[in-house]
């Protein structure tokens, strides 16, 4: 979950040499999503974008 201006995870992650593959905006929409099992880009088609990069590397790995 991603708030605007949390660098916490960022700094971290940094520290510890790992790479962020994408942020999942902190929304109740993707919350309530999550919770009825339903999949976000199936759902929410705004947030295609946002999970591009994830897609593109799990794709990777197959």
């Amino acid at each position: 979950r991603s708030r605007e201006n949390d660098n916490l995870i960022e700094d971290y992650a940094k520290s510890e040499n790992i790479n962020i593959l994408t942020k999942i905006p902190d929304s109740r929409t993707i919350a309530e999503c999550y919770s009825k099992g339903e999949l976000v880009l199936k759902a929410l088609h705004e947030y295609k974008s946002s999970f591009k990069p994830l897609v593109n590397v799990v794709r990777g790995l197959l």
